[in-house]
């Protein structure tokens, strides 16, 4: 039982891996040999060999293989691995932007996401009442008329 299932996660995760390998235009011919190149682009090593073996259904990829997988096709990793959820990451997040910093923090390492939440907080928070920010109205001398007055 065990080995059937094996045995499907293997052909279905081929056919995912085909399919991302075509949607980012690496044609069938060569394709091996263009995810070895992406991998080590990507400071992971990998044998033409072995990805022969992820397209032959024979193995599954090790975690961070199929992790580096799913970033370089901004597909969820979820997806990659059980054909569940959504495909794309920019199906997860309400707008490109967010997807985006997703995706790069992703590729940091841990320190670097604290720094950078860190920074999203800073930048988050609503500026003071009393900073007087020209042109919003609670700043007198943005306006030669003082602030805005509400019309009754």
């Amino acid at each position: 039982m065990l080995q059937t299932v094996m045995k499907d996660a293997r052909h279905s995760f081929a056919e995912r891996l085909a399919q991302i390998c075509e949607d980012r235009d690496l044609r069938p011919h060569g394709r091996q040999a263009g995810l070895v190149r992406i991998l080590k682009e990507r400071g992971i090593e990998v044998t033409q060999p072995a990805v022969k073996k992820w397209f032959d259904a024979e193995v599954l990829p090790d975690t961070e293989k199929c992790i580096e997988l799913a970033q370089w096709a901004g597909v969820c990793f979820e997806w990659l691995m059980t054909g569940r959820g959504p495909k794309f990451i920019d199906d997860l997040y309400p707008s490109r932007a967010i997807a985006h910093v997703v995706q790069v923090m992703q590729a940091m390492e841990p320190d670097q996401q604290t720094k950078t939440s860190q920074v999203i907080d800073l930048l988050a928070e609503p500026p003071a009442a009393d900073a007087g920010v020209e042109g919003n109205g609670t700043d007198p001398r943005a306006s030669p008329r003082g602030p805005a007055r509400r019309k009754r």
